[in-house]
């Protein structure tokens, strides 16, 4: 029942304390006060007593990481992070993921670190973005400095996703662009090629047509882009913007390639819009397009440029 064992939870703290103790010629047993304490801890837990199970498990951290078994000790520093989850005390439930991390990694398990910051960063998704992105963007660090590309694909598309929800159009694709050594280290030419469209649709969609044009010009440059459908649906993209026909548009944001991106990019393209038409209604000729256009001995610098010209 619960009252003996909340007797048993003490009787294992007192244990840990015993064997936490020096004395004449007695040197602590920190294996056995470790083991002790999370005995305690977990049974604390079981009676959810949380208050008393989160003390149990900080002591357990503690003293493992006096004996020296890091892997023990960040565990146990899981498990507060949970308590604090539970509670919903966010922050404190990354600091805690944060230093089981650290530990982790002082015992060399990067990876687990990495994961780590990952559970972090969904925890911080909606109340602190910015955070959530650090934290994504330090456990991509760890994955390509360890060379594990197979292992972080998905981390990838959870930072692009969470750049473009804040607006963060370069952040957006400088981590696109990190992504692409890893197609290369797992032969996916096909997924280097989505990506390359995933950012021309990126930079249309925040203005920059300019920075699209070329980025399409550098993949077009590379490998076997150039015969991709991912390639003739860039283009046709650029051409649609660069035409300002919204008809154009239309039919290519309708390609099916496009609901292969990233769902955050998908989402982009059927937002995409032109800047104004040019060629408006014809019965009704636009003083900036009379002449210019459709003229063809007129000169074709743009209307304002001559303008400017004329005023010296």
């Amino acid at each position: 029942n619960m009252t003996s064992k909340a007797l048993e939870a003490e009787k294992h703290l007192k244990a840990a304390q015993q064997a936490s103790k020096s004395g004449f010629l007695r040197k602590p047993d920190w294996d056995t006060a470790a083991s002790e304490y999370e005995k305690a801890a977990n049974l604390y837990q079981h009676l959810n007593q949380l208050e008393d199970a989160q003390k149990a498990w900080q002591l357990t951290a503690e003293t493992h990481t006096k004996a020296g078994n890091l892997f023990f000790a960040g565990r146990a520093t899981e498990a507060i992070a949970r308590i604090h989850s539970d509670k919903k005390n966010l922050d404190e439930a990354v600091a805690a993921l944060k230093r089981a991390g650290e530990l982790y990694f002082q015992d060399g398990k990067v990876e687990r670190q990495a994961e780590l910051y990952v559970k972090a960063s969904k925890l911080l998704t909606s109340q602190n973005p910015s955070q959530a992105i650090d934290l994504l963007s330090s456990a991509l660090a760890i994955y390509v400095e360890e060379g594990k590309w197979y292992l972080c694909q998905d981390t990838f598309r959870s930072l692009t996703a969470l750049c473009i929800k804040q607006e963060r159009w370069q952040d957006a694709v400088a981590n696109i662009r990190r992504s692409f050594p890893g197609f290369k280290d797992l032969e996916q030419p096909h997924n280097h090629h989505k990506a390359y469209l995933e950012i021309v649709v990126i930079q249309l969609y925040s203005g920059d047509f300019v920075a699209a044009t070329k980025t399409f010009e550098e993949a077009s440059a590379v490998g076997a882009f150039a015969m991709s459908d991912e390639a003739a649906a860039a283009s046709s993209l650029l051409q649609a913007m660069d035409g300002r026909d919204p008809e154009a548009l239309a039919t290519c944001t309708q390609k099916q390639i496009f609901t292969f991106l990233t769902t955050e990019v998908a989402r982009l393209v059927k937002k995409l819009k032109v800047v104004a038409p040019i060629h408006s209604d014809p019965s009704k000729p636009s003083t900036a397009t009379t002449g210019v256009r459709d003229d063809p001995m007129a000169p074709t610098a743009d209307l304002n440029e001559l303008n400017e010209l004329n005023l010296t």
